[in-house]
Parts: structure tokens; sequence; C-alpha cells
């Protein structure tokens, strides 16, 4: 399983996110992953990730075919704050394209 954290994101559009040593992670591609995992047939979901809120290791897996984890560390005072804030603020920008993650906390 590959790792990042936030500040690893160069890009994050409709079709997925792009790091900073290019890889992509195609949201299409995860659907498509996690509706065989979980034996669904691919056009009745539109789940891509894991999402893990809870305390300070706040993190997404996303289902690519090689499953990646995407951490939300920051540095300094507002640590936690931002942490929070860009974790909430990815769960809405996967909403807004038509995606979504299931929350194991």
């Amino acid at each position: 399983m590959k790792e990042y954290n936030y500040s690893d994101i160069v890009s994050f559009e409709k079709a997925g996110i792009l790091f900073s040593d290019a890889e992509f992670v195609e949201f299409e591609e995860c659907k498509c992953e996690w509706a065989k995992e979980n034996n669904i047939i691919v056009t009745d979901t539109v789940c891509v990730a894991l999402r893990f809120s809870e305390g300070d290791d706040r993190h997404f897996i996303f289902y690519s075919k090689e499953k990646v984890k995407l951490y939300f560390r920051f540095k300094g005072i507002l640590k936690k704050k931002k942490s929070r804030d860009k974790f909430s603020e990815m769960q809405v920008l996967l909403n807004r394209y038509g995606y979504t993650s299931y929350d194991m906390s």
C-alpha cells in the first residue's frame, strides 16, 4: 500500500488525485475495486475509499488496484485543526464530484 500525506497532492480533479511522484488515483478504478471487494454491482455504488476520522490519525484508504493511504499530518500550533479541516474538505470534494467514502470510525 502506498502512503501519502495531504501535502503530497498536486491536484484534485473530477477524475482523481495526482500526487507529487506522478501517481494518479483514478476514482472510477477505485469504485470498481470497491465494488469487486464488497460484491456489489459497480453501478450500485459511488464509494471510492474508506474513511477513518477519529483521533489524530485521520486518513482515507483509496481502493485503486494498489490501495493508497492518504494521511492528514501537519506541523505547527494549529495542526489538529488543519488536519480536521483538510480531512473534511476532502470528503466534501469527493461528494461534489459524485463519489463518497465509507466511514470506519
